[in-house]
């Protein structure tokens, strides 16, 4: 059986909100996401099960982020498939759909696995929108992933109970963080996985025009947040009763 694992770059704490938003959110990190672990293990756990087969690992990411890519083949995924494009660098989620649709398309897979995040919200409609294009049935928020007779069963939870749903291979579905614990790299994994391949695309290898990458909406002007009063800090306990009335009478509150 053969497994997709679709591999999201995120904004970290190394840079601004201003950079993150001027690029779409798609800032690259040089790490394996926490939430994008839980897919690769079950993904890794999927293969085992069967007892043959290849975890290959996907992702739309600037080439710097080969780290990230790098980390799940540590993790004992075969193979990683990257697709880094100037022209991708300011797209949309509508012509990021596109791109990630025939990236996926070119791996051709019994079963494509994502874990969103609560603050990847443009990953999770990226993702979806990319099965749409393929004509894949979608399975989200899965809790437990069982695959039997060409066919994923998930368990989902929701307010009324868990829901139980399936989907004929092959299909995309997006994992929960409570689906499974993670492994972690070992040594050796680690050794192993820079002789793994990592193969590197553009648009064109794709069969897609560098048009494909325009993004039907532009950002037209970024400004800051209007600063509110900033807070008076008392750390005289000895002046913070006169402190205090001047503050009140400054504003004719006494």
């Amino acid at each position: 059986m053969k497994v997709v694992v679709c591999v999201k770059t995120s904004a970290g704490a190394a840079i601004s909100p201003t950079e993150a938003f001027q690029r779409g959110g798609r800032v690259g990190v040089n790490v394996l996401a926490p939430f994008d672990a839980h897919a690769v293990e079950e993904a890794l756990r999927i293969v085992e099960k069967d007892g043959n087969g290849e975890v290959v690992i996907v992702s739309v990411a600037p080439a710097e982020t080969l780290g990230a890519v790098r980390e799940a083949l540590a993790l004992g995924a075969h193979r990683g498939v990257m697709l880094s494009d100037p022209a991708l660098a300011s797209s949309d989620v509508l012509a990021m759909s596109r791109a990630l649709a025939a990236l996926l398309a070119r791996e051709r897979s019994d079963i494509y696995l994502t874990c969103s995040w609560s603050g990847d919200i443009d990953g999770t409609i990226l993702w979806v929108a990319a099965a749409e294009r393929m004509m894949l049935p979608v399975l989200t928020q899965a809790r437990s992933l069982n695959i039997a007779d060409e066919e994923a069963i998930t368990v989902r939870q929701s307010e009324a109970g868990d829901v139980t749903m399936a989907a004929a291979l092959p299909c995309m579905v997006e994992v929960t963080e409570t689906i499974n614990n993670p492994r972690y790299p070992t040594i050796k994994g680690k050794l192993a996985a820079k002789s793994k391949p990592i193969t590197m695309l553009r648009l064109a290898d794709l069969g897609l025009p560098v048009t494909a990458a325009a993004s039907g909406s532009n950002l037209v002007k970024l400004s800051q947040v209007p600063q509110r009063r900033r807070p008076i800090v008392i750390d005289n306990q000895d002046r913070a009763p006169q402190q205090i009335v001047e503050f009140l009478e400054a504003r004719n509150l006494i």
